[in-house]
């Protein structure tokens, strides 16, 4: 997992959506507590990317089959 901070705000239309992001990748280690589901998660990461360009990706990647809700279900 990769904690991301873009370099300027960035919107999304919907939960999940696809994006490119570039920057420098550094080893770096957060733990962020998140609501998913019905109750609270702790994700850890252990790089991360700051002053990130992120721009939304016209095309899904092809390796993408499921939405993420679906593969944490599993």
């Amino acid at each position: 997992m990769v904690h991301v901070i873009p370099s300027a705000p960035f919107q999304i239309a919907r939960a999940y959506e696809f994006v490119s992001v570039t920057g420098k990748l550094r080893p770096e280690l957060e733990k962020t507590q998140l609501f998913i589901m019905d109750r609270p998660t702790v994700l850890t990461s252990g790089y991360g990317i700051g002053r990130a360009n992120v721009d939304k990706s016209p095309i899904p990647p092809a390796a993408v089959e499921r939405q993420p809700v679906e593969v944490l279900a599993k």
